[in-house]
C-alpha cells in the first residue's frame, strides 16, 4: 500500500493498494480531490484492475459544490 500526501495541507492525494485475488495480481488506486481550496477530501476517481481477467473498474465522482 503506497499513500501520496500533500505536504502544504498533509491531506491525502492518492491511494495504491497492490494485492492477490485467486493467487493473481489486483491493482486498487483511489485519486483524491478537493471541494475547494479550503474544503474536504473525496475519492474522485477509483480504479480497480484485474488484468488476469482483463477487467478494470472505474468509478468518478465529480459536482460536489460547497453549500453556502
Amino acid at each position: 500500500m503506497a499513500v501520496w500526501v500533500d505536504p502544504a495541507g498533509y491531506s491525502i492525494r492518492q491511494v495504491e493498494i497492490h494485492s492477490v485475488y485467486e493467487e493473481k495480481p489486483v491493482t486498487v488506486t483511489v485519486e483524491f480531490r478537493k471541494v475547494a481550496a479550503d474544503g474536504p477530501s473525496y475519492p474522485a476517481r477509483s480504479t480497480l484492475s484485474y488484468p488476469d481477467k482483463e477487467i478494470e473498474l472505474t468509478v468518478e465522482n465529480y459536482d460536489y459544490e460547497r453549500v453556502q
